[in-house]
C-alpha cells in the first residue's frame, strides 16, 4: 500500500466522520419540521462535497478548501479561536484530497526517450 492509498481512504473516512458530526446537530427538531431541514443544509453541502470529491480528487480537495476559508470568516475564528475545532478538518481533508490528485511529473531514462523525428 502506498501512501496514496492511505491518503484517499483517511480523507473519506474523515469526509464521513464529518458528515455524521454535523448530522447529529440536527437531530434536536423534529424530523418534519423546517427546522430538521435548516440544520441540514451544511450537512447537504458536506455530502456534496464528498461525493465530488470521490470521484474527482482535486475538484473536491478544492471543494473542501473553499468550505473550510469560508468557515473561518463565517465563524470569526480571529475572536474565536475555539472555532479552529470545526474548521481545521475542512482544510485537512482539501489538503489530504490534494495531495492525493497532484502527480509528478513522469522521469524517463535517457535510453528510453522517444525520438522526436523519426525516420523511416
Amino acid at each position: 500500500m502506498n501512501w496514496k492509498h492511505i491518503a484517499r481512504w483517511a480523507a473519506r473516512v474523515l469526509s464521513i466522520l464529518l458528515i455524521l458530526f454535523f448530522l447529529m446537530f440536527s437531530f434536536d427538531e423534529p424530523i418534519l419540521s423546517l427546522g430538521f431541514l435548516m440544520h441540514n443544509v451544511p450537512t447537504a453541502i458536506i455530502l456534496i462535497a464528498a461525493i465530488v470529491a470521490w470521484k474527482h480528487n482535486r475538484v473536491g480537495g478544492i471543494f473542501y478548501l473553499i468550505i473550510g476559508i469560508a468557515s473561518i470568516f463565517a465563524f470569526n475564528v480571529r475572536k474565536h479561536t475555539e472555532a479552529l475545532l470545526i474548521t481545521l478538518p475542512f482544510l485537512l481533508i482539501g489538503a489530504l484530497y490534494l495531495a492525493i490528485s497532484y502527480k509528478h511529473p513522469m522521469k524517463t531514462k535517457s535510453s528510453e526517450k522517444i525520438p522526436t523525428n523519426p525516420q523511416t
